[in-house]
């Protein structure tokens, strides 16, 4: 038995929490029991993975530089960590802050 072919359309018409126009949902992966650092999540392209991350029930950490951001970030209830990206011993301070919290660090993405 053959399985059923992948509609594209159906994955683009999914708004910011992956559900269909009828409010249906289906995750690929169970992602309830994951622990993901999003860095650059400063605006909408990274805060809305973080939010995704969230909603699907993981753990999740974000970073960036914003001081502003990284308060909104934490009212959202998100760990927060201060980092510049293109410093490496922000990058490697903000990894290891993020280990020494969950040491079971699954996924990081990078924007």
């Amino acid at each position: 038995m053959c399985a059923a072919p992948l509609n594209v359309g159906d994955a683009l018409d999914r708004d910011a929490l992956g559900r269909d126009a009828l409010g249906r949902r289906e995750d690929l992966v169970d992602l309830s029991s994951h622990t993901v650092l999003i860095l650059g999540a400063i605006s909408g392209i990274g805060r809305v993975p973080a939010r995704r991350f969230a909603a699907a029930g993981s753990t999740v950490a974000v970073g960036c530089r914003s001081l502003e951001a990284l308060s909104e970030l934490a009212e959202e209830g998100f760990g927060t960590i201060s980092i510049g990206a293109t410093d490496r011993a922000s990058v490697a301070a903000a990894r290891d802050a993020t280990l020494a919290r969950s040491p079971e660090l699954d996924t990081v993405v990078t924007m």
